[in-house]
């Protein structure tokens, strides 16, 4: 094949490199020019050396171009420094393909440009932007790599058509696309955002419409921006915008936005109502004229202020009291005005006012029951205390025992509707601790049967008590209010049957917990309860006597008094379902823990070393004012051997302790002029405990905080009124062993 040979004056001036190549790729020669753009000499880039300076990859696609006879590539070449230099390579056949032929290939350098194109090439990636293309005559859509990219197809440059972009969005926003495109076209601009098919991302696209001559579109070209994280950020934004505006409209509390200079900028309905102003009314007057101020309190710019203000006036005049917030609106670090929440505190000033009156008819209440407990007490000391001493004389015939027993017991039916009202009231106020010690379930009943056997023999009927052999024997509770629970049960069966019998009948039920589940069942073959009545059983002040014509005494507070015992330890009780004529049969529950072993010291064991040890006479001072009181508890003192001195008031007591070694005070609390209790703190203050007297606390009040004072006082120990002589003996051998 002949060499081809170029004009010098065509060759010296034209700067691009000029080659020609077999289809096969062999360089049959190149343009002086190789030189100035690659570094290489022309002779050095003849035979099959000049390809091999361009990337493998660009070397195929020249391969091709030769191959097929023609076309326009750019690729990569290294110059003689090694340095890749960008080259838009243009391929034409130069001699008729008849038996072969040669190409043509001009090469540019297009570093300029080059490196401008990978200037925004980058600035696109760095701002997520592509561009695409529909031409409406062919419908062929073409779009950038970056734009590839973002629809996740990688980085191949490929034709669309119209519904194939289409497939690329997300099928929610299929529709409004093809109407976005379709008013373009009407003669408008797309500018839209919508999501990828995946609906990961968004996509803002922006386009121009070109036209033809006659005005129809031909051409539909524009960008593509991944306009992702701005799109959260704005949809956060957004959905705090709406929580701010969800909070201030639902927020239950008045919401006031104010400029620094304190002038209304928005509030919510609560504020509305508040102030009786729309919020358009309000915005941008000043907030002191919804106070009733001149000017706003001082505030503390950049903190939180509370109840600076403490009303807020509506338009009609009246006046909400409110608990205030003032806090800062910071915005970038700049505090830039307040907000104020205003509390309406009407209703809860109008429940602290009933509380307040609740509370001072609670404390009303608690000192009348103390004066009646303490007027009533107080005499019938006397009455109780002289029957006792009286049915102790000698000489009294068959009907002035009768007389005097007729006496007591109805001194003693007033002192136990006395102490239910007070057990009640102490069980109301929730000041009824349990007292916890470990006690025979078998003892208890068996001592409860014992306090009522003089009624049984008397009424002629019995009374049977059977423990379930899987019931514990020993078990820790609060006996004593066990023990009345059974004494008022026990004693209505007893009351309310004429003939048969009574029993009671104690077994172990399942439970919940660590603790055990014991059930009393108390029984009795009397009258029955008329199911009418029942459901009025536990109520307080509830009398059965009302349909039995009134056969019997009490207060009506017995059963009720049981019911939040047995709750108050943890257990419940109720009615069996049966005939009134058959009888009544209660059951109820407590919950014990149950002791194991239990070695207590016997009561027969304890009288027989009182017994066997040496009586001596105590020095006793009684300090009550009441005449009547203070002969009884004399003689009741004298008659079991001990030596007697009476004062009536706090400062004869110490007085009288100066004078004369006492073994014990029963000491009265409520004296004239120096109450029992100033008395007890004096001597508690002058003498060592193991030098002055036992004082015993007196007293005719019976509520819950009675016995903690007078032992907060310094006394030893408490006794309320009306006092029976076996009790002063139980005190005394409670302190000295007599």
């Amino acid at each position: 094949m002949d060499k081809p040979t170029w004009p010098a004056e065509v060759i010296e001036h034209i700067p691009d490199v000029l080659s020609c190549f077999t289809e096969d790729g062999i360089c049959l020669s190149v343009s002086p020019s190789v030189t100035k753009v690659l570094g290489y000499k022309p002779e050095e880039m003849t035979g099959s050396g000049f390809l091999d300076l361009f990337c493998p990859e660009d070397k195929d696609r020249v391969l091709q171009l030769l191959n097929e006879g023609g076309g326009v590539c750019t690729c990569l070449v290294s110059n003689s420094g090694g340095e890749m230099i960008p080259l838009e390579i243009s391929v034409s056949v130069i001699s008729p393909p008849v038996g072969g032929g040669s190409r043509l290939a001009a090469a540019r350098d297009i570093s300029e440009r080059y490196r401008k194109d990978q200037m925004l090439n980058q600035a696109l990636e760095i701002t997520k932007i592509g561009v695409w293309e529909w031409d409406i005559i062919s419908d062929k859509v073409t779009l950038s790599d970056s734009v590839f990219r973002m629809f996740g197809c990688g980085s191949t440059v490929e034709i669309f058509s119209h519904d194939d972009l289409l497939l690329g969005i997300h099928a929610e926003d299929r529709e409004a696309l093809t109407k976005a495109i379709a008013e373009a076209l009407d003669g408008g601009e797309l500018n839209e955002i919508f999501r990828t098919a995946d609906g990961r991302q968004y996509l803002h696209f922006r386009a121009t419409v070109t036209r033809d001559a006659d005005g129809e579109p031909v051409r539909i070209s524009g960008t593509v921006q991944d306009v992702t994280d701005r799109k959260k950020v704005e949809m956060e934004l957004q959905e705090t915008v709406e929580r701010y505006t969800s909070l201030k409209k639902y927020n239950y509390d008045a919401v006031f936005s104010l400029t620094l200079q304190g002038d209304i900028i928005h509030a919510n309905k609560v504020a509305e109502r508040m102030t009786g102003y729309q919020a358009s009314e309000m915005s941008g007057q000043p907030f002191v004229k919804f106070i009733g101020e001149d000017t706003l309190p001082p505030i503390f710019e950049g903190q939180v202020n509370e109840n600076l203000i403490e009303q807020i006036v509506h338009r009609d005049g009246s006046v909400t009291e409110v608990l205030s917030t003032f806090a800062p609106i910071i915005i970038n670090g700049e505090q830039v005005g307040l907000y104020v929440i205003a509390k309406d505190i009407s209703e809860q000033k109008k429940l602290l006012v009933a509380k307040e009156a609740a509370e001072r008819t609670n404390r009303a209440k608690s000192q009348f029951l103390a004066m009646m407990s303490h007027e009533i007490r107080t005499p019938m000391n006397g009455v109780i205390g002289m029957t006792e001493l009286l049915l102790n004389s000698p000489g009294l015939e068959n009907s002035q025992i009768e007389y005097v027993q007729m006496i007591r017991k109805s001194g003693e039916l007033l002192l136990s509707i006395i102490n239910d009202i007070l057990d009640f009231s102490r069980l109301e106020s929730g000041k009824t601790p349990l007292l916890l010690s470990s006690f025979s379930i078998k003892e208890c009943v068996e001592e409860t049967i014992q306090l009522l056997a003089t009624q049984t023999r008397e009424k002629g009927i019995a009374i049977v008590f059977e423990r379930d052999s899987d019931a514990p024997d020993y078990i820790s509770g609060d006996v004593g209010k066990l023990k009345q629970v059974l004494v008022n049960l026990i004693g209505n069966a007893v009351k309310f049957t004429f003939q048969g019998s009574v029993s009671v009948s104690v077994k172990r039920v399942p439970g919940d917990g660590s603790k055990q589940k014991i059930q009393f069942t108390v029984r009795d073959t009397g009258i029955g309860i008329p199911e009418q009545q029942r459901e009025h059983l536990f109520e307080p002040f509830y009398r059965l006597e009302h349909y039995i014509n009134r056969n019997s005494e009490g207060s009506g507070l017995g059963l009720a008094i049981c019911k939040q015992l047995v709750e108050l330890m943890g257990g419940e009780i109720w009615l069996d379902e049966g005939k009134p004529e058959g009888g009544s049969t209660f059951h109820f529950t407590v919950k014990a823990d149950e002791v194991i072993s239990h070695l207590p010291e016997s009561a027969a064991a304890e009288a027989q070393a009182a017994a066997s040890l040496h009586r001596r006479q105590l020095h006793v001072l009684v300090a009550e004012d009441n005449e009547i009181n203070q002969k009884v508890i004399k003689k009741m003192l004298e008659k079991q051997g001990h030596s007697v001195e009476v004062v009536d008031n706090g400062f004869a007591v110490l007085e009288a302790v100066k004078k004369h070694a006492y073994d014990m005070i029963f000491m009265d609390v409520l004296m004239p002029g120096m109450d029992g209790l100033e008395a007890s703190r004096s001597l508690n203050r002058t003498y060592p405990k193991e030098k002055r007297p036992v004082i015993i606390a007196v007293t005719a009040n019976a509520l819950p905080d009675d016995r903690d004072k007078a032992i907060q006082a310094g006394m030893d120990d408490y006794l309320s009124k009306p006092l029976k002589s076996q009790a002063i003996s139980d005190m005394i051998n409670k302190h000295f062993k007599l």
